[in-house]
């Protein structure tokens, strides 16, 4: 299956939201890079990176893929989530093509488009999720607690036992954004001893 079929047959069911918060962090990343790695049957192979080279890569998804805001919206939606479920599948496959090429640009270690793509979300995946665990408050200024926080973790964990590339995302997230005004945001206690993280 060609990788844009993939993307088009991803677009056709996203899963349905069991939160109200972000569903690009919760489901649709995630949704769209295992549609895409089963249509195409890509191979994930590892390629060692530096963890400021996986935060490289994971402000090129940001940058590419998260910010640009969908065509249209429907009435009542949020446009700061900018969910990739309202976005139509011929801009999903310009914007994953563009981040293609804006990480193969720097790190054609990634291998074909198709791994640099599934790569890439994958690594953005672990990281974001890791990093929105740590946050004090999330964009609801709702503070998260313990359990939340270690249910997070628990779902990324399981991921990342049999993707190396969720894995290098958690790992990379010590990385992440640690400006003085975003670690005071934060707290890292927490996250086990043995977590990915601190390797």
């Amino acid at each position: 299956m060609s990788l844009e079929k993939a993307k088009v047959n991803a677009v056709k069911a996203w899963p349905v939201l069991i939160s109200s918060g972000d569903p690009n962090i919760s489901t649709d990343v995630l949704h769209l890079a295992t549609a895409i790695q089963q249509g195409c049957e890509v191979d994930l192979a590892d390629v060692y990176f530096r963890k400021d080279q996986v935060v490289g890569i994971v402000e090129i998804v940001e940058e590419y893929f998260l910010k640009p805001l969908p065509a249209s919206l429907p009435v009542g939606v949020d446009a700061r989530l900018a969910a990739l479920r309202f976005k139509k599948a011929d801009q999903l496959i310009k914007e994953l093509n563009r981040v293609s090429e804006e990480v193969l640009k720097c790190y054609p270690q990634l291998g074909s488009k198709e791994e640099s793509i599934l790569k890439s979300l994958y690594m953005w995946h672990g990281c974001i999720n890791i990093d929105k665990a740590c946050r004090k408050r999330d964009a609801n200024s709702h503070c998260l607690t313990l359990t939340e926080r270690l249910n997070t973790y628990a779902w990324l964990f399981a991921q990342s036992q049999s993707n190396i590339w969720i894995r290098k995302g958690i790992g990379s997230a010590r990385c992440f954004r640690q400006t003085k005004d975003q670690r005071a945001a934060k707290v890292y206690e927490w996250i086990p001893a043995d977590s990915p993280y601190w390797e």
